[in-house]
């Protein structure tokens, strides 16, 4: 009978050490997926803004990975990957220095004003402002219009755009697991 037990203790403690190691292994992988660069900046401009933190590493990750000297293919530069035009305009709007678009605290702290504007234009609906950020806020406006796109003028029902609304579901997720790191 001691056997028994003895053999059922050691079974349990080894799978108990399993999913420890399991655990130990998924957060680090996590952490290097979603690493927290610029936490100071992102934090800082969050709050300054009132952004979620976890909302602005998402953006920043999904946009750029972290890289501060980004530059897509239609001209989008910097962390929050920022249009020129867009980019001079929220500075002018907002007072914030603009001497370098590459700049990683003068990029995150302008694109958490543009996101913070767009957020405020939509009254808070975070899906509209990330679907504006991506594909812009004229775009946003016609789909808000539609009854195709949305049922009460507020809330998007339907994006006709696969790469807006992948965008959307990406900043979801991704906001989903800063968060999660952020609370560890």
């Amino acid at each position: 009978m001691k056997r028994r037990r003895s053999g059922c203790v050691t079974r349990i403690c080894s799978v108990l050490l399993t999913v420890i190691l399991a655990v130990v292994l998924a957060r680090a992988v996590v952490k290097r997926i979603f690493p927290m660069p610029y936490e100071d900046e992102i934090t800082a401009a969050a709050q300054q803004y009132q952004l979620s933190p976890a909302l602005l590493f998402a953006l920043i990750k999904a946009e750029s990975n972290f890289d501060a000297n980004a530059t897509s293919a239609k001209g989008a530069k910097g962390l929050t990957q920022l249009m020129e035009k867009t980019a001079v305009w929220c500075a002018k709007k907002s007072g914030l220095p603009l001497t370098d678009i590459y700049n990683p605290a003068q990029n995150i702290a302008i694109g958490a004003y543009y996101l913070q504007y767009l957020m405020h234009m939509y009254n808070g609906e975070e899906a509209c402002a990330i679907a504006a950020y991506n594909a812009g806020h004229s775009r946003v406006d016609t789909w808000l219009c539609d009854e195709r796109y949305s049922a009460d003028g507020k809330q998007l029902s339907a994006i006709p755009f696969a790469e807006t609304e992948q965008y959307v579901k990406k900043i979801t997720f991704y906001k989903k697991i800063y968060a999660w790191r952020m609370s560890q």
